[in-house]
This record gives C-alpha cells, structure tokens and sequence, in this order.
C-alpha cells in the first residue's frame, strides 16, 4: 500500500508538493551546535534525543529543540518518488542515515523522536491545497502527512514538510538575464527634426525660420536590431527547492493551518467544526499570503478526542480513522484501503500467533473481511482516480478556454484602434499629398494675380453709363461683402485647424511614449503564466482585473487627443480648401470689377493695385498656413505608424499569452494522462497482491481448519 501511495503522489502532488510554503517568514533561529552532531550520534535515533534534550525543560523546549534538528537536517528527497519499492517511511534508521525522505518520513520520524522524548506526537494524514487545486474542487484522494503534538497538555498542528522550504517555479538563470536586459534596454528613440520641403519658399514669402521647424521620434536601428534579436531567445522556467527554515507551519492557528490542509480525521481540525465540503470550497485559499502566517498567534486548544484517541491501540486507531474519513470525505476511498489493508495484516498476525481456536478463527474471518474491503476500496478508488482526473482535465479546459475567450475580445479591441490608427494614417497621409498640391497651388495663384493686367488707357476709353457704374459698384460692394465675410470665416477655421493640429502633433509621441499602459497588464500576466499561474489564480485575477481599466483610458485618450480631434482636423481641411477655392473666385471676380471701375475712370491705379496687393498677400498667406502646417502633419504620421506597430506588439503580446496557457494545458494534461496511467498500473500491481494476500489468508484458514479435524 505505500508503494502505491508514494507512486500516486509522484504523479499528483511532485510538481506542487510545496507550492504554499513561504520561506521568508521569521526564520528559527538556532546555532551550529544546536544541530551539527558527530554521525555515531546522529544515526542513533535514543542517542540522538538524549543529546538534543539535554538540558532541556519542558515539552516545549524539547519539542523546538527536535523540530530544529529535524528540519535542519534532513532533506526532502525527490527521488524516493521514482524509487518506490526501496523506501519505507517506517524505517527511522534508513532516514537518520541518509539525511532524506518525503512527507510521511518527515512524519514518522517526529513520532518517532517525540516519543523518545516522551512527547505525545501524532501523524496526520490528510491533503495538502496544492497548485492543482482550485477552490471548489472535489477531492478524491489525500496526498499528504504532517503532525499534531502535545505540548503542556494541549495540541498544536505542524508540518515540517513544509517548514523545510518549498518548491516552485523559477526563471532559469540565461531568461532572468534575458528579461534584465529587457528591464534596462527599454525600446529607444532618437529624437529628429523634421525637414519641411517648403523651407525655402516659407524663409522668403513667409518669413518663419527656424519657428517653423518640429519634430518626430525614431526609433534607434541598433535598439531595433537587438530588440529583435534578444526577443527571438526562450524564455524558460524550471522547478527549484528553495530552502528556508520557517516557522511558518510551525505550531500554527489552526483556522489558517485547515486554509491548506484538509485531514482525513476531521478531530485534527483542533476545533474547527466545518465539514469536508466548506473546507474545499473556502475562497480564504486564494488570499493566503506570507503575511497571514507571519503574523498568525499560535496557541494550543485542548482536544478530549485527540487524548483519547492517542490512548488506544494501533488496529484502534485505523479503524477510527476509516470510519471518521468515510463521514468526512466519502470520495476518498484511498485512506479506506490504507486502514483496511493495515487492520488485515494485523489481524492476521494476531490469528496467527493465537493458540485458542475459537479467537483465531474470529481474527482470520477479519482480516479476510478485511481484505476484501481493501480489494472492494481498490477497485473504487480507480473510479476515483478516473473521475479526479476527468475533472483536472475538464476545469484545465474551462480554463484555458476562458483565457482564450476573453482574450479574443481584447483581440477584437485592439484590432478595432489598429484599424481606427491605419484609417486616420491614411488619412494623413492624403491630408499632406492635398496640403502639399494646394500649397504650390495657391503660390501659383499669386504669381498668376501678380500678372494680372490693370495697364490700361483710361483717355482713350468713352465714358461709362451711369447705370453701368452703379451696377459696377452694387455688385462689387456684394461681392466684396461676401469676400470680407468668407475671409473671416478661414482665419477663424484656420486657427482652429492650427490649434488642434498642433495638439494632435504633440500629443501623439507622448501617447508613443506612455504606450505601457495597455501593454503592461498583459506583459505582468504573460510572466505569472510562465510559472503555471492559470485563471483561477488570485496573482492572475488580480492582474487581469486591471485590463478592463486600462482598456477604457487607453481607448479615451486615444479619442480625446488623436483621433476625434484628427477627425475635426480632416473635416476643417476640406471645408478650408473649399472656402479658399469660393474666396479665389470671389477676388478673382473682384479684381475684375475694380479693374471695369478703373475704366470707368472711377478708381485710381493706386487703388486697384492695392487691392491686387491684398489678393497676391492673402494667396501667399493661404501657402504660408499649409507650408507651416505640412511639417505637423508629417510628424503626427511618424507618430501615427509608430502607435500602429505597437498596437500590433499588444496583439502579439495577447497571442503570445494564449499560447503560454495552451502549453501549459498541455503539459497539465500530459503529466495527468502519465500520473493516471502509472497509478492504474500500481492499482493493478496492489490489487494483485491484496488478491495474493486474501487467497493465502484463506488457504492458511483451509489448512487450519483441516488440522483441527484431524
């Protein structure tokens, strides 16, 4: 039955077996001659407590004293789960010689020490809250021993399994090098002017100079290069034992002791009245922290059913522990196979050894019976075994699943600015042809008026109608309302284009820039994952809980201050092209009426002239506001392209995370699959012998009988 238990652990518990240890936590504090012994004296299991006790008072100090040298000393070893059939945890001798064992050898070894030094000290077998457990989950099977001991006459619970340290998921040492580097070769920009192609036109016609110049941000090629380069290493992890002797688990509170370890015994709950059930789906699991157990009080409790418990014999107690593990958790049909198939080999030897008839007989029929209950407990616990892994696979699924489902719709969000980003860059890039295109349109519109010919022969020329020179003035008076009134409305839609494509041209690095906030979430989830963390997982919720946050303000920033304001910029551009075209008409229309007015002998040169002066410096004017602008408009497409690659890195970071958990799904469900197969062989190989050790009981009963009737 321990073969098969210890095969059964290795599969379901190696991966997780300390997951919930914490190691910085107050530390015991001891000194070298506190536990360094010379070897005949650590060998020696009486001789070995003499020493520690010495000078000793009271259970306590001898207790602290044992626990110290124990977690001190003897390491927890791994390979006792691929060697099954070489380890016995009843064997003291073999683990004070080696310095190595499991839980159940941590176990019995106190038991062990403390009774030497006349310390009531019990093992408890129960399941440990392991990193394939999730709040809400039925269990089938117990994975784990620690202790209750009797101190001053009341009961205290520790587990030096766990005291010893803990195993977890680490970077290996090159990705810890890889992600540092990351950390301080952040993505670099080099900051450059933005050559306008108008410089030399806005030096002479408009007189701006170096006001007129901006800037963009590229990034670095050697960055670039190395970036690229770096990012195409793996990222690993590996397992490590991180040592720490804490007192963590060290005579703890037993509401925070039951948080992760379920007894099959409910009396080594110390109190704790809840059934099996509301223990399994306790959601204090998820918040439990080093700091809960560092600042937990530990006292003991005074337990009447543990005192008589200890009292009774051996075959006593298992039959106890079965019946009180059935009420309990009656899923768990492996603790029945571990008492009935004890209670059959001690009855037998009882019956053995037992000269009245009548009485050996009885002991026989027993450990027959019991016997079959092990072959009966057997055969159900791989039902058990099926259904437990049948629902690790079914909630791995549902997990991953819920990964992938709700990061499709970030997907879907971040596809959706992707798309909003390339739209208004195309935007901007017809905004800057159509700027460019107008702005030599309206220089040659200046040079054209410049040419306009007002050379004319007014003494030649016969008077003009009066009606005709009063239809002259009436309709250039229209006309030059007209033009007066369309002249301020440009100016005014110009500033307002100025004023918010300026805003838009510096708005757009800084949202280059603090691009982080959208990226981070997923970055701080992708790494928790590469240590196996799942959805169920409080540091993973805690993190994913943020997304929907910074989604909103990412989505508001990037409509506050680039998109619906580019969108307004877009609409002005069209309708100040369109006015400019009506005010070029209208001039047009008006020069030609001052020009008939100047024939009419009723304006002078100087004051058509005038007037053509203001139409060639409100063309120059019109170049002027696109050529200043044509540099901003460059920069906030610099800026746009750079935001769309790194809306394409979140999706990639989003993809990357989907299949960080599709690995782990398969590696969780391969390492199932494996555990489930190896255990149903042990099942097997146990069901043989127990099959083997009912056929002999029954053959020695067969026998037995016949010589009596002789």
């Amino acid at each position: 039955m321990v073969k098969f238990l210890i095969i059964f652990f290795s599969f379901f518990w190696f991966n997780f077996l300390l997951s919930q240890s914490p190691v910085n936590s107050d530390l015991l504090e001891f000194s070298d001659k506190d536990v360094v012994f010379n070897k005949r004296t650590s060998i020696n299991a009486p001789l070995l407590v003499s020493k520690l006790i010495k000078n000793k008072n009271g259970d306590r100090e001898k207790f602290d004293a044992i626990f110290t040298w124990v977690t001190s000393n003897i390491k927890y070893d791994y390979s006792e789960f691929y060697l099954p059939t070489t380890f016995n945890p009843n064997t003291i001798s073999r683990i004070l010689k080696n310095k190595r064992t499991i839980c159940l050898g941590y176990s019995n070894l106190m038991d062990t020490l403390c009774k030497l030094a006349g310390i009531t000290n019990v093992t408890v077998y129960g399941y440990a809250k392991d990193g394939y457990f999730d709040v809400n989950d039925t269990i089938y099977v117990h994975n784990h021993a620690w202790n209750a001991v009797k101190l001053d006459n009341l009961w205290y619970l520790y587990d030096a399994t766990w005291s010893k340290g803990k195993v977890e998921y680490e970077y290996t040492p090159m990705a810890k090098i890889i992600m540092r580097w990351f950390e301080k070769h952040p993505v670099k920009l080099k900051k450059k002017k933005l050559r306008n192609k108008f410089n030399h036109h806005i030096k002479d016609i408009c007189d701006l100079n170096s006001a007129n110049y901006v800037y963009y941000y590229k990034r670095r090629w050697l960055s670039q290069f190395f970036h690229n380069i770096v990012a195409l290493l793996p990222i690993r992890v590996k397992k490590v034992f991180k040592k720490g002797i804490t007192k963590d688990y060290y005579l703890s509170d037993p509401n925070l002791f039951s948080i992760t370890h379920l007894p099959d015994d409910p009396i080594w709950n110390l109190g704790d009245s809840r059934t099996f059930r509301e223990l399994e789906t306790d959601s204090a699991y998820y918040y439990f922290n080093d700091s809960i157990l560092k600042n937990q009080t530990r006292q003991g409790f005074e337990c009447v059913e543990c005192d008589r418990y200890v009292e009774l014999n051996t075959k006593a107690k298992l039959k106890i522990l079965n019946e009180r593990s059935k009420k309990f958790n009656n899923h768990n049909s492996f603790i029945t196979t571990l008492c009935e198939n004890q209670i059959a080999s001690i009855n037998f030897k009882q019956g053995y050894f037992e000269t009245d008839s009548l009485e050996k007989m009885q002991y026989i029929d027993s450990a027959i019976t019991s016997y079959a209950n092990t072959y009966y407990s057997l055969k159900k616990s791989k039902d058990d075994i099926k259904k437990m892994t049948l629902m690790h696979k079914t909630k791995n699924k549902h997990k991953m699943n819920l990964l992938i489902s709700d990061n499709k719709i970030h997907n879907v969000f971040m596809s959706s600015k992707v798309k909003q980003t390339l739209k208004h860059k195309t935007n901007y890039n017809i905004l800057i042809s159509q700027s460019g295109a107008y702005a030599y349109t309206y220089l040659k519109k200046s040079k054209r008026v410049k040419h306009f010919k007002i050379d004319i022969k007014t003494d030649k020329l016969k008077p003009f109608p009066e009606k005709t020179i009063s239809n002259l003035y009436k309709n250039l008076t229209k006309k030059q309302q007209k033009l007066d009134s369309l002249v301020r409305i440009i100016k005014d839609k110009q500033i307002a284009f100025d004023s918010l494509l300026v805003g838009i041209s510096l708005n757009i690095w800084q949202q280059v820039k603090y691009h982080d906030s959208i990226s981070l979430p997923f970055i701080k989830s992708i790494k928790l994952r590469r240590k196996f963390n799942d959805n169920y997982k409080k540091v993973i919720i805690d993190v994913r809980k943020t997304i929907p946050g910074c989604k909103l303000t990412y989505e508001t920033n990037l409509n506050s201050i680039i998109y619906n304001p580019s969108d307004i910029v877009f609409s002005l551009f069209k309708e100040i092209v369109s006015l400019i075209k009506s005010k070029s008409k209208l001039q047009k229309e008006c020069l030609e009426y001052n020009r008939e007015l100047l024939r009419a002998k009723e304006f002078s040169y100087d004051e058509v002239n005038t007037f053509k002066g203001n139409v060639i410096n409100d063309s120059k004017s019109d170049f002027c506001w696109l050529a200043s602008n044509y540099s901003k408009l460059g920069t906030t497409l610099y800026g746009l392209a750079i935001l769309s690659n790194l809306q394409y890195q979140v999706i990639d970071l989003i993809n990357t995370e989907n299949d960080i958990e599709r690995n782990r799904n398969y590696i969780f469900n391969h390492g199932m699959q494996i555990g489930y197969r190896e255990t149903l062989k042990a099942l097997a190989f146990e069901i043989r012998d127990v099959k083997k050790a009912l056929k002999g009981v029954k053959k020695y009963k067969k026998n037995y009988i016949k010589r009596i009737k002789k």
